[in-house]
């Protein structure tokens, strides 16, 4: 019993010391690692850094989450080098200690050390200074050492590269300080043109200045993101004593963007930018309003800047995608030809007849007119235009809540476009166009005269050649209706405001008989839409039509229910600037007429925004040096 007393006290004795031993152990590497740290601050704690490289003297101060630069200019710090330098430093460790004491440090390269760098908290508090030399023979390691230390030790790259950086690496080189999604505004001033744009709700613009009408939302989205993600290139001058040789004046294109909270336009803020003549490296001079330093932008950031306000309007007229489209109307000379409504994924014709109208004829009905796309853009009235008394108002629906489409209650969620459409009697021969017209805000369009001709095919062919079910007899119309007659223009159809009020009426839900009911007699007249003719007489006053522009984006995929494979994306048209016709005479193309296709100033596209004009500028003045 008393050995084995003995025996477990000896034990004992061993597996303390053996544990004691361990912590010693572990105590010894932490005072170690401890001691192999450059700094004592944390990263949160650094709040100044200073690089002394040669001759050049780099400081930067931290404010807020935003680091500026102090030294050798006042500018703002790029956030991203500064923020690197803050934090390889603050976790920086030396590998080993070389020497202590050396008879010289030259052979360290540290009697002139490469780069100095200082790091201290706020106002200076807790200063560490830390000198870098030569790179040592095992390639990724130099040789360094803290100021006071007599020790020389080595430490990685991560402590050379990030503080191995010129003025041009360390401060701000964002073109635009903003995000996208803040941006309520933006004007554009270029040669002639002065276009202001304001957003609606959270995604749609409107241009508001010089006159009102909807902008393509992803050209402006585009525009906004490429040049805040863009990056200065070089900065030229910091402060020039003329701005002339940059083509920074007058004639400059001025970009303003406010930002700030939708609806409170007392918290929006404004950032200006002017760009000027291109440098003899192809690239574009620019300086931010307000500030005195000239720089250079990649030309490639701001191709979606447009060149004249038209390639800012949206060409498409219906922004409705026909997959969306829950009812359907097509009045035509006052009568309507067609009203459909969409329910669980099936169309009920509801007018001229009653019953299950085929899938496919009513959704490529609604596809030609939801893909309609504008050719050119006039100014005018609706009475101008032959729109008052339109030869087609086209209405589409689309349900955005729970409630079915046709429902007794108007659903709250309702998108409701309405489209007028005219055919001017008197065009010159080879200038078919159609006029159109949707509010809010009013605009007038010229549609290619062959779209709308295939459109009212389509119509037509689901009320003349579509599979039609009837849901309840049909009532056999009366001896005396009268028969559809061709719409000329003089043919008496309602005004817009008319056509656009009587919402779709609901099918007939009396109880179906239980035996087939045959459909409507062969002499009840099925209504269809007559082809317009255009007129053989000339009119110089006509307008002419626009040139064509670039082809709008292919929408998005219909869901898997849709069968119909989809027509042929129609070409959008560039319209161009108008005047408004004189009232006593007919429609004036040549000053309405948008855009003149023999000119040859038009682009090819919308996207490629002709870049600002190129100024004579003397080589001497593109002193791009990174090391102002």
């Amino acid at each position: 019993m008393k050995k084995n007393l003995i025996l477990f006290l000896i034990l004992a004795l061993i597996a303390a010391v053996y544990f004691w031993d361990k912590q010693q152990q572990a105590a010894k590497e932490e005072r170690e690692e401890k001691e192999k740290e450059l700094l004592t601050l944390t990263k949160e704690e650094i709040h100044e850094i200073t690089i002394v490289k040669g001759e050049d003297t780099f400081k930067a101060v931290k404010q807020g989450d935003r680091w500026n630069l102090v030294q050798p200019l006042e500018t703002s710090g790029d956030k991203s080098a500064w923020d690197s330098i803050a934090t390889n430093y603050a976790s920086g460790k030396h590998q080993r200690v070389i020497v202590d004491n050396p008879e010289s440090l030259a052979p360290y390269g540290l009697d002139q050390p490469a780069i100095q760098v200082s790091l201290a908290g706020i106002g200076g508090a807790t200063r560490t200074d830390i000198l870098i030399g030569s790179e040592t023979p095992t390639t990724g390691k130099y040789y360094a050492m803290v100021r006071g230390s007599s020790e020389v030790v080595t430490v990685m790259s991560s402590l050379y590269f990030p503080v191995n950086k010129n003025l041009h690496d360390l401060r701000d080189k964002t073109i635009l300080d903003m995000q996208t999604d803040e941006v309520q505004r933006v004007q554009i001033a270029h040669g002639e043109m002065n276009v202001t744009l304001d957003k609606r709700g959270t995604d749609q613009w409107l241009i508001s200045q010089p006159f009102r009408a909807r902008a393509d939302d992803t050209k402006i989205r585009d525009m906004i993101n490429k040049i805040r993600n863009g990056e200065i290139k070089t900065f030229v001058e910091e402060n020039p004593e003329s701005l002339i040789p940059y083509g920074l004046v007058d004639s400059a294109t001025k970009l303003v963007f406010w930002t700030g909270q939708a609806g409170n336009e007392s918290s929006w803020a404004s950032r200006a930018l002017l760009l000027g003549a291109t440098s003899v490296t192809d690239r574009i001079y620019a300086m931010r309003e307000g500030q005195k330093n000239v720089f250079t932008v990649s030309p490639q950031d701001f191709n979606n800047v447009p060149a004249r306000i038209e390639d800012l309007r949206l060409k498409k007229i219906c922004p409705m995608r026909y997959w969306e489209v829950d009812q359907l109307k097509v009045v035509s000379a006052g009568q309507t030809i067609l009203e459909a409504s969409k329910s669980g994924g099936n169309w009920t014709m509801l007018q001229p007849k009653q019953g299950t109208a085929n899938y496919n004829s009513v959704s490529d009905a609604a596809r030609a007119i939801a893909d309609l796309e504008a050719a050119g853009f006039v100014l005018g009235t609706t009475e101008e235009y032959g729109l008052a008394s339109p030869d087609l108002v086209i209405e589409l629906v689309k349900h955005t809540d729970s409630l079915a489409a046709g429902s007794a209650e108007e659903p709250t969620g309702v998108v409701r476009e309405i489209l007028t459409l005219a055919f001017p009697p008197n065009q010159p021969a080879g200038e078919e166009f159609y006029y159109g017209a949707r509010p809010d805000p009013l605009e007038i369009y010229r549609i290619e005269k062959a779209k709308i001709d295939e459109l009212v095919r389509k119509v037509n062919a689901v009320t003349l050649e579509g599979e039609i079910t009837p849901a309840t007899a049909p009532e056999k119309p009366s001896a005396t209706e009268p028969e559809i007659q061709p719409v000329t223009s003089e043919a008496s159809v309602p005004a817009v405001e008319e056509a656009a009020a009587p919402g779709p009426q609901e099918p007939d839900d009396s109880p179906a008989a239980e035996e087939p009911v045959a459909p409507a007699p062969e002499e009840a007249a099925v209504p269809s839409i007559p082809e317009s003719q255009p007129s053989a007489e000339t009119n110089a006053g006509t307008p002419a039509p626009a040139t064509p522009d670039a082809v709008s984006p292919t929408p998005e995929s219909p869901p898997e229910a849709e069968t119909a494979a989809p027509d042929s994306q129609t070409e959008a048209v560039v319209p161009a600037e108008e005047t408004p016709p004189e009232p006593a005479s007919p429609p004036d193309t040549s000053d309405k007429e948008m855009v003149d296709p023999s000119s040859p100033e038009t682009p090819d596209s919308a996207s490629e925004s002709t870049p600002p004009a190129e100024a004579t500028v003397p080589n001497t003045t593109e002193s791009e040096n990174t090391n102002l």
